[in-house]
């Protein structure tokens, strides 16, 4: 069984928009769930994680947030590692796949290293994000442009609460 038929089990779906949104609410979820229980590990200091100096524009922010991060990001951790499994494992299963897509989750992980659940956010993160590059390129929908939206459109929720809002 192909992971994208997995998937689409699991979902009951087989529309690539509505699993998209799917994986959307999902990232949304678990950075909800890791912003409440963090002050309850770490302790309120320990959370207070800053990405970018507090002299950078708004734009800046932006710019670097929802543009420049989400697209290397991609390019390193979807691109660079599930690509050339893709391209020469052509008897893929669904335990190779999950074990690909973990190793890619685990360094996303490890590349956002600000405190311990910040890495743990990023694995599960990766997993998700990783599972979309999967599922699009079985697809053959673009699987990188997918990816970078999804973690464009993730960070820049962040960035309207974070920078723009001052909620968090």
């Amino acid at each position: 069984m192909e992971f994208s038929q997995s998937i689409e089990s699991i979902f009951r779906t087989k529309n690539g928009f509505a699993l998209f949104v799917l994986c959307l609410i999902a990232l949304e979820s678990l950075t909800t769930i890791v912003f409440f229980i963090c002050p309850c590990i770490l302790g309120e200091t320990n959370c207070n994680v800053q990405y970018f100096k507090e002299s950078y524009s708004l734009f800046a922010i932006f710019f670097a947030s929802v543009i420049v991060g989400p697209l290397l990001e991609t390019f390193l951790f979807q691109f660079v590692i599930l690509k050339p499994y893709i391209f020469y494992f052509k008897e893929r299963t669904i335990n190779t796949d999950l074990i690909v897509i973990s190793i890619s989750a685990f360094i996303f992980g490890i590349g956002h290293y600000y405190n311990v659940l910040t890495i743990i956010h990023a694995f599960f993160s990766g997993l998700i994000l990783g599972s979309i590059y999967l599922f699009q390129q079985e697809k053959r929908n673009k699987p990188f442009f997918f990816t970078f939206l999804l973690h464009s459109l993730f960070n820049l929720i962040a960035f309207v609460i974070d920078d723009v809002m001052h909620w968090a």
